[in-house]
């Protein structure tokens, strides 16, 4: 579970921390309150109740299962992506200078050359 350790406002976060937020009495608190609004709001769009979000572990519920461990992001993939942006961010970069870039005379079509200048062999 990831949340924010600041109060929402109507101006956005507050400035101060909850107070409290370290301690475990916190964490249970919020993991309940989770649980009570993504069941309530499962139920109200058509959600089944097997589907129910428990806060409580695997041996709290009575279930005899190891819980899954955790698999951190692939490093790999990770840098491929990171590469990627940095290449179209490269190329965004390059069309842009490319567009803003003078026109040579020897870009021009014929008719719009200079005509003193123009070849006409």
């Amino acid at each position: 579970m990831l949340m924010t350790m600041r109060r929402l406002c109507e101006d956005g976060l507050a400035a101060k921390r909850i107070q409290g937020v370290d301690k475990r009495g916190f964490v249970t608190t919020a993991r309940a309150r989770r649980e009570k609004i993504a069941n309530f709001f499962l139920f109200a769009f058509g959600g089944s109740t097997d589907g129910r979000v428990d806060r409580r572990s695997y041996a709290e519920r009575g279930i005899r299962k190891k819980p899954d461990r955790h698999v951190p992001p692939d490093r790999v993939e990770r840098a491929q992506k990171r590469h990627e942006r940095e290449l179209r961010e490269i190329e965004t970069r390059y069309n842009q200078r490319r567009d803003e870039r003078p026109r040579r005379e020897w870009d021009l079509p014929e008719d719009q050359k200079d005509p003193w200048e123009r070849d006409d062999r």
